[in-house]
């Protein structure tokens, strides 16, 4: 769920840039989510991510149902157990009030600290007037990085 409160946070419509490397993902996810091509969005996200997802729907459903639903998808909490996290995950990055932050944030994605198969990607933000750092946590799997957790405040006091 947290990558959700990431994609909300740091969303900017950009160029995609070359390169395969940590920074390249997320820079591909949130354009991804900018022009709302769910299909590659989610493809850039790790097993752990949608595990996190799964997670909160185990343990909280009301709660994951009162999160999507701040960005205007409405999902009977009921139902939740059942869903599929990568439909859910996909109504959430595809949705008006996601993309409706779009020109509110500004970003500068910094240079990645690899270790193996595991990177921390540091992020600067601008959010009405709201300044900081987040730090991206990426992992290789099936030979490839993908988005996993974030760590530290978003714009948006997650």
């Amino acid at each position: 769920m947290n990558l959700l409160v990431l994609a909300l946070s740091l969303i900017q419509a950009g160029t995609p840039q070359g390169g395969t490397g940590p920074d390249r993902v997320l820079d591909r996810f949130l354009h991804a989510v900018t022009i709302r091509d769910s299909t590659t969005a989610l493809s850039l996200l790790s097993s752990s991510a949608f595990g996190l997802v799964d997670s909160l729907a185990d343990a909280d459903p009301e709660r994951l149902a009162e999160l999507v639903e701040g960005f205007g998808v409405v999902i009977d909490p009921a139902s939740i157990g059942s869903a599929d996290p990568r439909a859910i995950l996909r109504d959430v990055l595809t949705s008006d009030a996601l993309l409706g932050l779009v020109a509110m944030v500004d970003y500068s994605i910094g240079t990645p600290v690899v270790d193996g198969s595991h990177a921390l990607l540091p992020v600067d933000f601008s959010f009405m007037g709201n300044e900081g750092v987040i730090t991206v946590e990426l992992r290789r799997e099936n030979g490839r990085w993908r988005l996993c957790d974030y760590f530290g405040s978003t714009p948006m006091g997650g």
